[in-house]
């Protein structure tokens, strides 16, 4: 520790590496922090981009977290050798990186076309693609060249349409099939016409509700 052996404010603190990436490191250090800098020993691997960490001393508060602006390097004379650290705006709460969508959790061709792209924040364009790998699927099983509701109403409209959406028979299954159609089409007119642009700013658990709704379609179509 040097000269920061002893002075006011040397403590022990968390360094935050790479914080909300898949390398994320946390290291337990030791140096003297102030309101505006920080300085640390030359063995602490600190870059500008990290967070420390450190308990609020405040009653009913939980972590101080400061962002570092800037380092700089003193290499003196043996203990006079340290880093002096100047801290930045407050740093972001953490958030925890979304998880990849398992397979088992949605439909295999959802979890296909959405979960590297929901897994990198991108939710906009997972819902989207789940929802064009749902009208390719449609187009597939019929063999019919439409798209968007036009599709829909071409497959499943009528009074003997081209694949029927429930294996159920009589009025129940003329319920079912027409309400499951009905469903078909608000998605294809709210989400898959839309495009990823217009539907940028979903939030995760939007995207998520969205995507449970493309992997409920998959299924439905498993059974044509």
């Amino acid at each position: 520790m040097g000269f920061l052996r002893g002075l006011p404010g040397t403590r022990k603190v968390t360094l935050v590496k790479g914080e909300g990436t898949a390398n994320e490191r946390r290291l337990a250090i030791e140096g003297q922090v102030q309101g505006r800098q920080g300085f640390f020993p030359l063995n602490v691997p600190i870059e500008a981009g990290d967070v420390v960490e450190e308990p609020d001393p405040r009653p009913g508060m939980d972590v101080l977290r400061r962002s570092v602006e800037r380092v700089e390097i003193f290499q003196g004379h043996g203990p006079l050798s340290h880093i002096e650290v100047t801290w930045g705006l407050p740093p972001k709460p953490a958030v925890a990186k979304p998880k990849a969508l398992a397979i088992g959790e949605f439909h295999p061709r959802v979890s296909e076309v959405a979960s590297a792209l929901y897994a990198d924040g991108h939710f906009a364009q997972a819902v989207f693609e789940a929802h064009k790998a749902v009208e390719v699927r449609i187009r597939e099983a019929s063999g019919t060249d439409e798209s968007g509701t036009r599709l829909i109403g071409a497959v499943f409209g009528g009074e003997s349409p081209i694949c029927s959406l429930t294996k159920r028979k009589g009025k129940l299954g003329r319920d079912e099939h027409d309400g499951r159609r009905l469903m078909l089409l608000g998605a294809a007119q709210a989400v898959r016409n839309l495009g990823a642009h217009e539907l940028e700013g979903i939030d995760g658990p939007s995207a998520i509700e969205l995507l449970g709704l493309a992997s409920q379609f998959m299924r439905w179509l498993d059974e044509i």
